[in-house]
């Protein structure tokens, strides 16, 4: 009975997230659905919140176009918020008085298979401007 116990608490602690990480300016870093990032130096915070929009061009098919996808970011400096949506085609913005970069959106669609929406992830940069 213990050794179950023991079994639960350790699937238990490793299946926790790391929610929030420090990321120093400029560097690349992921976030998943959920996840926050603070800057390094910095009282910002953000937080990826979902793909809102993915239209990219499954793997294995031929597209006229490209397609694109949309996230939403959340950012909170102090008592304020801010939100942003990025794309793959206009991946630069301004954020909180920071320029972000959207790097990545993963994964990669893939014909025939449905990505489900907690399953995402992106790679970002942060800039003070």
């Amino acid at each position: 009975m213990r050794h179950a116990l023991g079994l639960c608490l350790l699937t238990a602690l490793a299946c926790q997230s790391t929610a929030s990480m420090t990321v120093p300016g400029g560097e690349p870093f992921r976030l998943a659905v959920g996840e926050s990032a603070r800057l390094e130096d910095s009282d910002l915070k953000v937080v990826f919140e979902a793909v809102i929009g993915d239209s990219r061009c499954p793997r294995g098919v031929q597209c006229v176009w490209a397609g694109e996808a949309t996230i939403r970011l959340t950012a909170r400096l102090g008592d304020q918020t801010f939100e942003s949506e990025l794309t793959t085609q206009k991946p630069e913005g301004e954020l909180a008085g920071h320029r972000c970069r959207l790097l990545a959106v993963d994964p990669y669609p893939v014909h025939g298979e449905e990505i489900a929406p907690e399953d995402y992830a992106v790679r970002l940069e942060l800039t003070p401007l």
